[in-house]
């Protein structure tokens, strides 16, 4: 079960945003980004792309 000790020890999404990066940055899922003045959560994980904006793409993030 040697794979279930690495997942469990993988870090926890970061507890403060970081600015959205639309520059094919991995977001996981529980992420937290800042866009346009506001907090969002990440719902689903993706890799960003520079048109795909917390406020065009919700299903991808929730207003915080």
């Amino acid at each position: 079960y040697r794979w279930w000790e690495e997942l469990a020890a993988a870090e926890p999404p970061a507890t403060e945003p970081t600015a959205w990066d639309g520059n094919g940055h991995a977001y996981a899922v529980g992420d937290l980004v800042s866009h346009g003045g506001k907090t969002y959560k990440v719902l689903q994980a993706h890799t960003s792309q520079p048109g795909w904006t917390p406020t065009v793409v919700p299903a991808l993030y929730a207003v915080q």
